[in-house]
């Protein structure tokens, strides 16, 4: 018919004009999906991206809120603001899901059973809003490097060490011990037995050693 002619050329092959829009439908909708928050802080150069970023409103305005960059300074910033004891909290309430889980995976049998035993512990200290100091190690010097004292002067490393770092460490140490000490109570007669067969077995060694 018509329409198949017009998109056909002289020899039968796909006309010029109907390969480039075809090319810039496709183009269109690889950028709209892959790059979604990489379109949504486009500016034509570096000096105008830093007047706006400088202004400090930069996150507030616009679409900017979804960009990658200011998801990471408020990230850091929520991070380099709470309190110390808060802090403590969350790397306790962090250190003792990530124990969890490792005692939960010895336990399990199978492999799949220990993935899931891994993974239900993190899951739930992740969404819980726990914070992990390797994580933070990430996350707060990243919102720094990027300039997060132009959202927000707090977000600097004497803040991410005192804030975040120390309770963290301290709140992570807590943590491990309020899940090993009721386990040692629990099972330290186990323990304290097999001390003893193990010491028993050795001094019956050394004396056929001696016999000998």
């Amino acid at each position: 018919d018509h329409r198949q002619r017009h998109l056909l050329g002289p020899h039968g092959g796909a006309s010029t004009a109907w390969k480039d829009d075809v090319a810039s439908t496709a183009s269109t909708m690889i950028s709209a999906q892959a790059l979604e928050n990489n379109e949504k802080i486009n500016f034509p150069n570096r000096r105008t991206f830093q007047e706006a970023f400088n202004n400090g409103d930069f996150c507030t305005t616009k679409n900017f809120a979804q960009a990658n960059i200011c998801k990471l300074m408020k990230a850091a910033r929520a991070k380099c603001t709470a309190h110390f004891t808060t802090s403590i909290v969350r790397g306790a309430g962090c250190n003792w899901m990530v124990c969890l889980a490792i005692w939960l995976q010895m336990i399990a049998t199978e492999p799949i059973s220990k993935f899931i035993m891994i993974w239900l512990p993190i899951e739930l200290f992740i969404s819980s809003g726990f914070d992990h100091l390797v994580v933070n190690e990430f996350l707060i010097p990243g919102g720094i490097i990027v300039g997060g004292k132009f959202l927000d002067s707090r977000i600097n490393w004497g803040n991410a060490f005192w804030f975040n770092f120390i309770p963290v460490t301290i709140g992570s140490i807590v943590g491990a011990w309020f899940l090993v000490i009721p386990f040692w109570f629990v099972n330290k007669d186990g323990f304290w037995k097999r001390q003893e067969r193990e010491a028993a077995a050795k001094a019956a060694k050394e004396e056929k050693v001696v016999e000998a």
